[in-house]
């Protein structure tokens, strides 16, 4: 696939907490009308709808279009993105990279897809029919640098954005963040959607193609600003982010409420039932047991996991075609001359 002439390639090297500050900053220089923004899950998507509206100028209606949508809710974002006479940005998921007719895009913003044709179906989207077009990928300080050399030795050539002056100081993404985590302190369905999102980008990092580039490393190097940037208030616990810690800010989980009537109900009944069971353990030596024989299962579980994992590769690697092993040893050999270069 060739990128038109009226398509810039750009990327720009960016800390998490800074993201969200660099998009304010590119859409206020740039002036796009329409901007799809790719996100890795769908709830991702599901989440930064509640949480891009409160951060980016209002001029900028957030419309939101991922593959768990009912298919006429997907339509219906479709058709309203297609349409938008104001400016308009489009959170999706890869479902709008292929087959999907959306004229007069000028911007498209994303992190690293898990393929490097994926990448060039994204960037297509903007540039179409003559329109000047900007597709600009966002990178980790650090190894995450080395995907453009890499994409270069897939013949896709992108480079540094320049000219636009998208500095952003410590103290503007501060505020950025901050407004980010009061707007999830509001309601504790954002919290749950936080925490799913979350999990869910962390997991499909962690299986990128290019996994000698886009390592877990690069992550611990990053997770507190990570957390602060998605406004979280409590880290998941998932094998990824096992001994690591970050500073949260202080919350009385008793008192944080959902805002639909029925799900706090739900909480508040259950938190009645935890307490009667809390105060039952203390009583005698049940709870102590059931302590134990949870982290049994936990490690035991823990082993099944990976247990499972190594079949699926197995299975994975046994049921590859000649011309799909040539390509992963492509991919590896391709990475390795990345890292050499850099040594």
């Amino acid at each position: 696939m060739r990128t038109p002439l009226s398509l810039q390639l750009n990327y720009v090297v960016v800390r998490p907490t800074h993201r969200i500050p660099v998009i304010i900053r590119l859409l206020e220089k740039f002036k796009p009308s329409k901007t799809i923004i790719f996100l890795p899950t769908c709830a991702s998507v599901d989440y930064f709808q509640h949480i891009y509206p409160v951060a980016i100028p209002s001029q900028f209606r957030i419309i939101a279009l991922h593959g768990k949508q009912p298919q006429h809710a997907r339509e219906k974002s479709l058709k309203a993105f297609s349409e938008a006479l104001l400016p308009v940005i489009l959170l999706a998921t890869d479902v709008a990279a292929r087959g999907l007719d959306i004229p007069q895009v000028n911007l498209i913003i994303q992190e690293p897809p898990s393929d490097s044709k994926q990448f060039l179906h994204r960037s297509g989207r903007a540039g179409r029919a003559g329109v000047t077009g900007l597709a600009v990928t966002f990178l980790l300080p650090g190894e995450e640098e080395s995907y453009i050399p890499f994409l270069a030795l897939r013949h896709i050539h992108v480079n540094p954005l320049t000219g636009l002056h998208l500095t952003v100081d410590d103290d503007e993404a501060r505020r950025i963040c901050g407004r980010i985590r009061n707007t999830v302190l509001q309601d504790r369905l954002l919290h749950d959607k936080a925490q799913q999102a979350f999990v869910g980008a962390v997991q499909a990092y962690a299986k990128h193609t290019a996994r000698a580039i886009f390592t877990i490393n690069n992550l611990k190097e990053n997770w507190q600003e990570l957390a602060d940037a998605w406004g979280l208030l409590k880290m998941p616990r998932m094998p990824e982010n096992r001994g690591q810690s970050v500073d949260l800010p202080s919350i009385d989980w008793s008192a944080y409420k959902y805002q639909d009537k029925r799900k706090e109900q739900l909480r508040v009944e259950d938190r009645k039932e935890g307490a009667s069971t809390s105060q039952f353990g203390r009583a005698g030596s049940r709870q102590s047991l059931a302590w134990t024989g949870k982290r049994a299962r936990v490690e035991k579980r823990k082993v099944q996991r990976e247990k499972r994992q190594a079949r699926r590769e197995f299975s994975r690697k046994q049921k590859m075609t000649d011309e799909e092993r040539r390509n992963a040893e492509q991919l590896r050999l391709l990475i390795e001359q990345v890292k050499g270069a850099q040594a």
